[in-house]
């Protein structure tokens, strides 16, 4: 008997700001669709909650990262990869919503918002890359919020 159409399978995952909101409600529905997932943020604590919600459904890998920081986005996804395989599907959604009127926007906010919902985003898909070429199938998401348009 072949899996269903929307079967993902054993593919591994990983979803960004996947500890609460959007990130976990996509986490959940790929993994009732049966990928492994990692859950990656900046609160560990807040991932394994999430986390221990989900292994009901499949296996489960958390991850704390910063992923405006190249080597802590390098490092978290070789960390992801080595205990799960190889990244098939890359849920960008971490983001940052900090707003201030621009008069008061100084540039560290300015700075952080496009590290977080620009840079982070390119840094996943860097890092995330190698592991869909070795399988040969990927698939990318991009979520924006207002902040990163």
């Amino acid at each position: 008997m072949s899996a269903p159409a929307d079967s993902l399978q054993d593919k591994h995952a990983v979803v960004t700001g996947g500890g609460r909101g959007i990130g976990a409600a996509i986490a959940r529905s790929l993994a009732e669709r049966g990928a492994r997932i990692t859950l990656m943020g900046r609160t560990l604590p807040t991932l394994e909650r999430e986390a221990a919600a989900l292994r009901a459904l499949t296996e489960v890998h958390c991850q704390s990262v910063d992923i405006a920081d190249p080597a802590a986005v390098d490092s978290a996804f070789a960390a992801a990869a080595g205990a799960m395989g190889p990244i098939a599907i890359l849920v960008n959604n971490a983001g940052q919503a900090s707003s201030a009127p621009f008069a008061r926007t100084d540039l560290a906010l300015w700075q952080r918002m496009l590290d977080v919902n620009l840079t982070g985003t390119y840094l996943g898909i860097r890092a995330a890359l190698p592991g869909m070429l070795e399988l040969g199938w990927g698939r990318i998401v991009n979520i924006a919020s207002t902040a990163s348009l």
